[in-house]
């Protein structure tokens, strides 16, 4: 029977004319989606599929400077890039342009290749939210992932470069009609005929800066590492972009070694960014304090009109540091604020002292984990913080604890709330089925969340825990963060995990013997331990079983949850599967780290129909980048487990030949013979009903499936 057209298809032709030439413009990608509800939308939006494509794939172009900086090697990149957009009367479709060195916007070093040049995506990789972190696209949320670099990637002013060096960006920048931002990573100097061309030919684009206070110069002399401190002056600091109209958004690394360094970084710093009156976004590679405001009276009173705040460290997080920050910044324009360092203990009890209001807030993403167990004070504090800011449609809560009662956030925030993200929470938490009901009852709205799940609860458990998941109308992207618990910890309450129950658990080290477990399951594990206890090669094995997930297991979820959505909902988009066990000590962090692997899940279009799709999994920083080579062989405590749990195979057949057709990275690994990784791969599991042993009578032989808690591997089911 054939599908019934939804009532909108009767819009006039010219209306619909009218809303996909705006989202061609504003959201091409809406196009697409548009066009695929139905026969008569997919007839009516012919006209703007190729303005679609073309609008996306030029939507973001990126400028590389050459090293070292000729004016001969910059025109001709800037005239390449030129060429290519004339080529597909690209100029209009421009709405970014990036200036970087390669390697800026790459993880690893590199010198400058012609290869790397920018050129026009394909349009897969830039619908694609996995690969899309390859080009600076804006689909590849670049604000949203600040780049992380060491001190000396950032270069010294170039004194020595003229300003003719930038004229072909110049050139460029005034020929595209429709560009809206400028983001420069480049160094630390602003060009003035850009600053001025800004003004004068684009004043609708906005300027973004990323910026970084050098006070510590390194040369190498004779083969050694030689540091030369200079004294921060006005001079040797760019001070161009201050005042400038055009900038919007600025991000600021400080590396000051000494405490005056540090006064004239924080001085220079509130300097330019009062002074820039169309400034909305402020970014702080380390968590600075704003100087105290000066007896004369050189800043401007009126305070900044803020709408994004970031503190990008890690480190700790004091309550002075945003006080200090409340004298120039008005938190009533503030709608995002987001702290990625861990809160100290008395943060928000001083914060809900000083009455520090954001009405405007609508995104807010907190660190309140801590390396050891938080006060019940602490989460009450948290809790009343959380509710004096009004209803948010972002919120991130790392290391979230169940005393911050998800029945009373959801309560609060619910009825806006677009994203929820609870995922690295405190030791021994996770997310309940009954709370996922609450968060599917009171979030009506909710199209994206993260959530922590218990990886060693029972077979039970999990499956209904997904169902839950999949009962979500509106819910497209899911985060699963699997919490791999150590042994005794399965059967305590969450709220019952205080500092005192953790230290009375620990204290008189009772055995860990398991009746279920044989002579070398019971054998103690080398030095091992969580807390105070010594684990055995039994517990190990349990860690190992429960931190695997291979692809077959990882589709599965995603069908699962798939499959449980609700008619007429949205449909799921993509999860993202990873484990953890960083909460329990080194060791148990070492082997979860080493045998897990995360995976980004998604549907994928069979055909252009779009009628049959098919589930894949990408894996995510895959192990071997993670580990490294020191984790190219197995300690010797854990090998004997592992060689038990995954038995070597006796090869089939004669040995594989080198062929030329095998690329250079197969024959090395060919060469370099198998590692432990490749046994994992390819080896099957001793409790398979496959496996010699499991059909000895050892009563280890067991179906693995998607509800087991342990790997499912696709080679057997």
């Amino acid at each position: 029977m054939p599908r019934k057209e939804p009532t909108s298809t009767h819009l006039p032709l010219e209306v619909v004319h009218l809303i996909t030439n705006y989202l061609v413009v504003e959201d091409p990608a809406a196009v697409f989606s548009l066009a695929r509800t139905s026969k008569t939308y997919y007839a009516y939006c012919q006209a703007a599929i190729q303005p679609a494509i073309k609008s996306i794939r030029f939507h973001d172009i990126k400028i590389v400077v050459p090293r070292p900086r000729r004016e001969a090697d910059f025109t001709a990149i800037v005239s390449r890039l030129i060429n290519r957009l004339k080529a597909a009367g690209g100029f209009g479709c421009v709405r970014r342009v990036f200036v970087a060195h390669p390697k800026l916007l790459r993880s690893q070093y590199r010198c400058y290749d012609e290869e790397e040049e920018w050129k026009p995506p394909c349009l897969s990789t830039l619908l694609s939210s996995s690969r899309a972190v390859d080009y600076p696209t804006k689909y590849g949320q670049w604000q949203e992932t600040p780049l992380s670099r060491h001190a000396c990637q950032y270069r010294d002013p170039d004194r020595d470069s003229s300003e003719d060096l930038y004229e072909p960006v110049v050139r460029l920048i005034k020929i595209l009609p429709n560009l809206t931002d400028l983001i420069w990573t480049w160094s630390n100097v602003m060009p003035q005929c850009i600053m001025d061309t800004l003004s004068r030919d684009q004043p609708q684009c906005r300027l973004h800066l990323d910026y970084f206070f050098n006070s510590l110069n390194l040369i190498q002399r004779e083969g050694h590492r030689v540091s030369r401190y200079n004294r921060i002056s006005r001079e040797n600091l760019d001070t161009r972009w201050h005042g400038a109209p055009s900038l919007h958004s600025i991000r600021i690394g400080l590396d000051g070694e000494t405490y005056y360094q540090f006064v004239r970084q924080r001085m220079s710093l509130l300097r330019g960014v009062i002074s820039a009156p169309n400034l909305k976004e402020l970014r702080l590679s380390r968590n600075a304090k704003a100087p105290d405001i000066p007896p004369e009276s050189e800043f401007p009173c009126a305070d900044l009109s803020l709408e994004a705040l970031h503190f990008e460290s890690v480190l700790d997080f004091d309550w002075d540091i945003l006080n200090g920050w409340s004298h120039y910044i008005d938190f009533s324009t503030l709608q995002t604020l987001k702290i990625h360092g861990r809160l100290d203990d008395g943060v928000l009890r001083e914060w809900n002292r000083a009455k520090l209001s954001f009405p405007s807030l609508r995104a807010l993403s907190l660190n309140i984990g801590s390396k050891v167990l938080r006060s019940a004070d602490f989460y009450n504090s948290a809790n009343d913080f959380l509710h004096s800011v009004p209803p948010l449609t972002e919120l991130e809560l790392r290391g979230w604890h169940s005393l911050i009662s998800i029945e009373s956030l959801v309560d609060h925030h619910g009825p806006r709330l677009l994203k929820l993200n609870l995922l690295n929470p405190t030791a021994w938490q996770f997310v309940s089925e009954e709370e996922i009901r609450l968060i599917d009852e009171g979030c009506p709205s909710l199209g994206e969340l993260g959530i922590p799940l218990n990886r060693s609860q029972g077979e039970l458990e999990l499956f209904i825990s997904y169902m839950a998941l999949g009962s979500m109308k509106n819910l497209s992207t899911l985060h699963i963060g699997f919490e791999v618990l150590p042994i005794l910890m399965h059967d305590i309450s969450r709220e019952s995990m205080t500092f005192i129950s953790e230290r009375m658990l620990s204290r008189g080290n009772p055995p860990l013997r398991d009746p279920s477990f044989d002579e070398f399951q019971n054998q103690s594990c080398g030095e091992v331990r969580y807390k105070e206890h010594q684990l055995r090669n039994g517990h190990v094995e349990k860690i190992i079983i429960e931190s695997i997930i291979d692809k077959k297991l990882a589709c599965e979820i995603f069908q699962v949850i798939s499959d449980a959505k609700p008619p007429e909902s949205a449909k799921l988009k993509e999860v993202i599967i990873s484990t953890s066990g960083s909460n329990y000590g080194d060791y148990i962090a070492w082997i979860v780290d080493t045998f897990t692997t995360s995976w980004h899940v998604k549907q994928v279009k069979a055909n252009s129909s779009g009628r049959e799709v098919f589930v894949v999994a990408e894996e995510l920083q895959p192990s071997e980048i993670n580990s490294g080579e020191r984790h190219d062989l197995l300690p010797g405590w854990i090998e004997p487990i592992f060689r038990r749990l995954f038995p070597e195979q006796p090869s089939k057949g004669p040995p594989r030949k080198t062929s030329k057709k095998l690329g250079t990275k197969e024959v090395q690994e060919y060469m370099a013979g198998p590692t432990w990784r490749h046994q994992l791969r390819s080896a099957v599991p001793a409790w398979s009903l496959m496996s010699s042993s499991s059909s000895q009578g050892k009563g280890r032989g067991e179906k693995l499936s998607l509800r087991s808690g342990k790997a499912s591997w696709g080679m057997l089911i």
